[in-house]
């Protein structure tokens, strides 16, 4: 009788362990997820931020060419291509590498950052763009901004005072973001903001 209780003790020890190591394998691969989702989350907003910073420089531009003095004011090291002219309308391509944390970097890059200018008539239009160093042939970008900004409006209010400036510049831009992963409730929809 003794050795059918202790099998049976035996037995439902084994079921218990059992149903431990399935519980704690389900965590850690939940915690894993959830880190995942959190470096993509601060990944997203980390793009966010730095093509909104890039988006408000370029909205005081008057011209592509003003536009890439002030975007090299802000980074240095960034890499500016000849427009091409193919088609009607030149672009200018604008490259920048990014370290980890989203700052200018010269040595390896973890993202780029792409700013391509275009200029036609009273409009200046700036795709920007930021890709993982690794998949920018993919075209798998992190997060994607188009800026329209009317440049008419901001030669008329450089030749005024500073305040005037910064009035008319925050009504002329346009701002428009679409988000690449539409399966991700962060990145889907369009953003309509005025600058």
């Amino acid at each position: 009788m003794k050795k059918k209780a202790t099998s049976l003790f035996l037995l439902e020890l084994i079921l218990a362990m059992l149903i431990f190591f399935m519980a704690a394998a389900i965590c850690v691969s939940m915690f894993a997820k959830a880190h995942e989702m959190n470096k993509k989350s601060q990944e997203l907003n980390s793009a966010v931020l730095v093509e909104k910073n890039l988006a408000e420089m370029l909205s005081r531009a008057v011209s592509v060419d003003d536009a890439c003095r002030l975007v090299t004011q802000l980074y240095p090291h960034a890499e500016i291509s000849a427009p091409v002219k193919d088609t009607g309308s030149g672009i200018t391509e604008v490259r920048i590498a990014l370290d980890d944390d989203f700052l200018e970097t010269t040595g390896q890059s973890a993202y780029q950052l792409t700013a391509d200018l275009s200029e036609d008539r009273d409009l200046l239009t700036a795709g920007l763009h930021v890709y993982p160093a690794d998949d920018t042939e993919n075209g798998t970008s992190v997060y994607d901004l188009t800026v329209e900004n009317s440049l008419s409006s901001n030669v008329s209010a450089s030749a005024g005072n500073i305040s005037d400036v910064s009035a008319s510049a925050g009504n002329t831009s346009d701002v428009s973001a679409s988000a690449v992963n539409t399966s991700d409730p962060l990145k889907s929809g369009t953003e309509e903001a005025a600058s």
